[in-house]
């Protein structure tokens, strides 16, 4: 298994624009829906739908407010008041320095500890989620997939299933997990309806994990049959090298790889993939 740009490096990709890339997704819904069989798309919310960004930028605000007054480190604090939702990344010093952090001072070192414990006590938060705001043309382009087979019956138009490493509300069995007992469906569901997605069956469903400790990758293994029981799977899209690797390896499908951020988490490399993405958190390339 590999991680980063040795992932992709070890990967090999089917060279396609963007455009090419939803034609080819469009072909398969369409010649599914001929065939009597429902089209599934399978597509990932965070760094795939969905820019973070936003939701990261206001907690480095609240951050900068309740910290920047500290004897040790406050000065340093202050300065994630100015971090942009652009440069979010998984490096929380990444981050720190792109708000001019001096992150390798022993003040600077001591803020991004900080703000790091600060971001895992707020990110996962049911009433922030809708901060984050769709990557642009990603609604447009998730329309048109359900709307790639206008002329096949209701039973076999094309359903999108949002799989998602959020979790819904649970019951923890450690106590530091307290904070992320509501989950995030709520967050969710109505972000999705604000920005004119469905949320609900028969041409959407929403999946999350049932405890925010399932590694994402299992969680998506895991419904593989629940997600087979829909229909056929024709495409799936995600920015998570484990993810994908998921996918190729349990589904005959077209993939797409979405290069904006991800983890870091180690994968198995990837044949026949397609991806679209600049490789940072400006945009997915979703096409026009």
């Amino acid at each position: 298994k590999l991680a980063g740009p040795a992932w992709r490096e070890a990967s090999r990709f089917i060279e396609a624009s963007p455009a090419q890339i939803m034609a080819a997704a469009e072909a398969r819904i369409r010649s599914t829906a001929n065939q009597g069989r429902r089209p599934v798309v399978v597509i990932d919310l965070d760094s795939t739908v969905y820019d973070n960004g936003p939701r990261t930028a206001h907690l480095a605000r609240r951050f900068a407010e309740a910290h920047g007054r500290d004897p040790v480190f406050g000065k340093e604090a202050a300065k994630m008041a100015t971090f942009a939702p652009r440069h979010a990344t998984f490096s929380f010093e990444d981050m720190a320095r792109s708000a001019g952090v001096a992150v390798k001072t022993p003040e600077g070192k001591a803020a991004v500890g900080a703000f790091t414990k600060f971001w895992l006590s707020g990110f996962f938060s049911d009433a922030l989620v809708p901060l984050d705001q769709p990557y642009p043309r990603a609604v447009s382009a998730v329309r048109r997939l359900l709307d790639a087979a206008p002329e096949a019956p209701p039973d076999l138009q094309p359903m999108v299933v949002f799989l998602t490493g959020r979790h819904r509300a649970f019951v923890p069995d450690q106590e530091k997990d307290d904070h992320l007992r509501d989950g995030m469906e709520r967050g969710t569901r109505a972000a999705l309806r604000r920005d004119g997605l469905p949320a609900d069956p028969p041409r959407a469903l929403s999946m999350m994990k049932d405890s925010f400790r399932e590694p994402d990758s299992d969680f998506k293994g895991r419904v593989r049959e629940q997600i087979n029981r829909l229909g056929t799977v024709v495409a799936t899209f995600d920015n998570e090298p484990a993810n994908v690797a998921e996918f190729v390896a349990g589904y005959p499908a077209m993939h797409v790889y979405v290069h904006t951020i991800d983890s870091g988490k180690e994968a198995q490399p990837v044949r026949g993939v397609y991806k679209m993405g600049p490789g940072d958190n400006s945009s997915a390339h979703w096409p026009a």
